[in-house]
């Protein structure tokens, strides 16, 4: 594999395959070039005995590149499900998706054209018992921070909030290997690099009102081309406040982290591109009004007036109503209307 820097954005991400995908994180690294001396990543650890894997912080030191980003539910999110140990063949697996949580598109230099998101191997290490463990189906070796690291290449664009196939990752093991660790990096080429990583962040530092700029990074409310995060709870400063609509709002793409919710107040937010409620979207009316949109999560009552698609299990809070097309295939949906 060739090394491509020129045009590639890096994002820095440490891996918690956790067998139930949450957004609990550590604290965020910003997107100074290098990242400042206490930027933080996290190690995972994998139990191999009782399959399961935990992460925990550890110093970022070893990353360079055109841009380096962080993190984990910040810029990017990986997530596991199905982990496995065959006693047999000594093989420990997960499924592992991405999901890309930036305002524009990864995996593409134009916009249309694939080139996917590489998932790479900065360690792997036995941290205890006797034995060895490697990667046995990366997708090939490349150079990102060195030389010889192996990856998992994803070959699609993901757009705000999409969330990628999953792919099996699998480590091969010898001898009598009781855990071992590994961190990982994400590495993707986007469009337009002059473009914020970032666009409309809730911070709730003034008050509960979506339409008071002093709530949002960088002092202004969204307007109908924004992408917006609602962090997860976790992440936002002590003492905040949680988004509450004082009116009907436009968007573009739409996030809600863990632990957070966006109070509808009886009013409309209507979508042109994603929604991803992985935190709670209650109280109102959710209108999907963008072409091959995805969406999922914990949505409020639904109209679907455009074109699209679930991408996890989903739960409403009161009707869902499609005059476009609302494709449900392999994913659940329940409607709960109070």
């Amino acid at each position: 594999m060739k090394l491509r820097l020129i045009r590639r954005s890096w994002c820095m991400l440490a891996l918690p395959l956790l067998a139930a995908c949450v957004d609990r994180s550590a604290t965020l690294p910003g997107d100074a070039l290098p990242p400042p001396a206490n930027a933080t990543l996290l190690r995972c650890t994998v139990h191999v005995d009782a399959a399961s894997m935990s992460c925990v912080q550890a110093p970022l030191t070893d990353a360079r590149g055109n841009r380096i980003y962080g993190g984990q539910e910040k810029f990017v999110k990986l997530a596991s499900f199905g982990s496995a140990f065959d006693g047999g063949t000594q093989i420990f697996s997960s499924n592992v998706t991405v999901q890309n949580l930036l305002e524009q598109n990864i995996g593409t230099t134009d916009g249309s054209t694939v080139a996917g998101v590489d998932v790479f191997f900065a360690s792997l290490n036995v941290t205890s018992g006797n034995g060895s463990v490697a990667l046995a189906n990366a997708d090939g070796t490349g150079t990102f921070t060195a030389t010889n690291q192996p990856y998992y290449h994803y070959a699609e664009i993901l757009s705000p909030y999409q969330i990628s196939a999953a792919k099996s990752w699998q480590f091969q093991m010898t001898g009598t290997v009781s855990t071992f660790s590994f961190t990982v990096y994400l590495s993707s080429p986007v469009v337009d690099q002059s473009i914020p990583m970032l666009d409309k962040v809730w911070t709730g530092a003034t008050s509960s009102d979506w339409m008071v700029g002093s709530n949002w990074q960088g002092g202004v409310a969204p307007d109908s081309a924004s992408t917006v995060a609602i962090p997860a709870d976790s992440l936002l400063a002590p003492g905040h406040s949680q988004p509450v609509l004082t009116a009907n709002v436009f968007l573009t793409n739409l996030r809600v982290g863990y632990g957070s919710s966006l109070g509808l107040a009886g009013f409309t937010v209507t979508a042109y591109g994603n929604v991803d409620g992985v935190g709670a979207i209650s109280g109102g009316t959710l209108k999907v009004a963008g072409s091959s949109a995805v969406i999922g999560g914990r949505l409020s009552a639904t109209q679907v007036t455009g074109s699209a698609k679930l991408q996890r299990s989903t739960v409403t809070s009161g009707a869902v109503s499609v005059t476009g097309t609302l494709n449900v295939k392999d994913q659940a949906l329940s409607i709960s209307i109070p």
